[in-house]
């Protein structure tokens, strides 16, 4: 009979037995019906049977996926919304069956930032601030799932903050604010743990997803996980974990440099950027019905999926930065874009690199330090508006920076340490 290696890596029957949990393995799972099977999809989602279309794709089976797939076609081609709710409350779990609030260990009420606080005002703020960790930190809970049962979770093995909401799994650039926050709150534990959990999804996937659920997978997010390890390095020194996480954050480096980069010839000298960039031909699971509808004035409606789900990459989902019409959606143009501020993170990332392989003596440093001063040239080079003296996003269609509107994100080199090509006086 086979064991558990450890608490949290399953073998095959261990699993079988839910006596542990597997987490971020997308290959130890079955790929979750809800999104492999095109026509229950299309069906439940259109019906609008939930107000919501992320409702339906958080949802866990009660069965196996052949039990429920029989289930479904015995509706027939046009079930009623009847016989559909009825479809679901019989195959489905509700939404949130599969996740567990649990109670972090590291909380203080009276949390290290607090103290640097004397307004009585800010204090009570600051106090209640605080308590939303509490509220805020959850797991996903494989021993919930029957053994044939299916979820679009991504297990992972230590808890994690949630944005609240409709939202109850972990988001990639999201959760780089949660850390920023767990660690003034003293809670460093908590924060590890987040970060290992984006280290297992690293070795599994080969780049962190845009949050913790299947329907994910064929998209990122803003990649601050360097910057969440820079941010725990900071506060705690700990050289030990900078040596085990190494390898995974080249890794999700090397994935966006290989995957999501253009290499752009301007005034004769090429430079090579970073752009969200994927490729659907599909709506987004999780806002089918929308996407669907939407699409259908649509002459391209691959190009147009595939707009969609890029801008979701980029964090600021339908912002007016990526429209080429501010107030129409159907304009959306981001795979034109190349954005400044991620090119700033990419400039962060490559600083962080360069020190960790320091700190570690390896050699790979002055491979980071080259990749530094090209970055730092790029930012100046391509983004600089000198109209506006400011930086902006670069627009391939348009072949420059455009001067319509400012965004905060121009200022993003200011945030990553790039120095301005101006004259200070």
């Amino acid at each position: 009979m086979l064991k558990c290696v450890d608490k949290y890596t399953c073998t095959t029957r261990c699993c079988s037995m839910r006596k542990c949990r597997s987490f971020s393995d997308i290959s130890s799972l079955k790929k979750s019906l809800i999104i492999g099977n095109e026509r229950l999809l299309h069906i439940i989602q259109m019906s609008k049977v939930y107000k919501d279309s992320k409702t339906f794709v958080d949802m866990v089976t009660k069965y196996g996926e052949e039990v429920v797939i029989s289930n479904f076609n015995k509706l027939g081609d046009s079930p009623s919304i009847e016989e559909i709710k009825k479809f679901l409350d019989e195959n489905f779990h509700e939404v949130g069956h599969d996740l567990v609030q649990v109670e972090p260990n590291d909380w203080f009420e009276h949390a290290p930032f607090l103290a640097k606080l004397n307004d009585k005002n800010l204090l009570n703020f600051g106090g209640y601030l605080n308590s939303k960790w509490k509220m805020l930190i959850r797991n996903f809970d494989r021993t919930r799932v029957c053994t044939d049962c299916t979820s679009t979770a991504l297990f992972s093995k230590n808890s994690f903050i949630v944005p609240g909401g409709r939202f109850i799994e972990y988001y990639y650039w999201d959760t780089f604010w949660c850390i920023e926050g767990l660690l003034s709150s003293g809670m460093t534990k908590t924060a590890k743990g987040i970060i290992e959990n984006f280290i297992d999804v690293v070795k599994v996937n080969g780049f962190v997803p845009n949050g913790s659920r299947m329907y994910y997978l064929n998209r990122s997010q803003p990649p601050l996980l360097i910057q969440m390890v820079e941010a725990y390095f900071r506060e705690t020194g700990d050289v030990q974990f900078l040596a085990d996480c190494i390898e995974s954050l080249d890794t999700e480096y090397e994935y966006w440099m290989n995957n999501k980069s253009i290499i752009l010839d301007l005034g004769g000298e090429n430079f090579r950027l970073n752009l969200y960039k994927v490729k659907s031909f599909n709506p987004r699971p999780e806002s089918y019905s929308e996407d669907y509808l939407n699409a259908q004035n649509h002459s391209n409606k691959e190009e147009y999926f595939s707009n969609i789900i890029t801008a979701t990459e980029s964090g600021w989902d339908f912002s007016s930065r990526w429209l080429e019409n501010p107030c129409d959606i159907k304009t959306i143009q981001i795979k034109n874009i190349i954005p400044v501020d991620l090119n700033s993170i990419m400039f962060m990332n490559e600083t962080s690199l360069f020190k960790f392989h320091k700190i570690l003596n390896s050699e790979k440093s002055g491979y980071y330090e080259r990749a530094i001063k090209r970055r730092h040239k790029a930012i100046n080079k391509v983004f600089w508006n000198k109209k506006l003296n400011t930086w902006g996003d670069f627009n391939l269609k348009h072949d420059g920076v455009s001067s319509n509107f400012l965004y905060i994100s121009d200022l993003s080199p200011l945030w990553s340490g790039v120095k301005a090509p101006v004259d200070p006086d």
